[in-house]
């Protein structure tokens, strides 16, 4: 079956439409993706269309240690509450704080990993 001009299939046509999106012409997308799809159609469409590519690869060092931080500020941040408020005040006033805590925390990571605030 030829679709798109005599793009042999659905995933070549895919990735022709992503070149053409990117200000390359019909017939030089047509090519460029037929030839990726010849050499290597798995690797082309992880990085053109899913945004996958060698230079991305996971970190578990920077996970590890990123995790380790954000527990030890979460934990720390409820045990300060802890060492300075009464303790009547405790039982009134732990619970909405750790919810602002977790809110704050949440918000802060996003930011860092690139991630919608919200």
């Amino acid at each position: 079956m030829e679709l798109n001009g005599g793009l042999e299939n659905d995933f070549t046509a895919e990735l022709a439409h992503i070149y053409r999106q990117r200000g390359l012409d019909a017939d030089t997308a047509d090519i460029v993706a037929t030839q990726l799809m010849e050499f290597d159609a798995l690797d082309a469409h992880s990085r053109d269309e899913i945004g996958i590519s060698p230079e991305q690869k996971a970190r578990p060092m920077q996970a590890a240690i990123s995790s380790g931080l954000s527990f030890s500020v979460g934990a720390a941040l409820p045990l300060a509450l802890v060492l300075m408020l009464k303790p009547g005040l405790l039982l009134s006033v732990m619970p909405i704080a750790c919810i602002l805590f977790l809110a704050a925390l949440g918000a802060l990571l996003a930011w860092v990993g690139g991630a919608p605030i919200l």
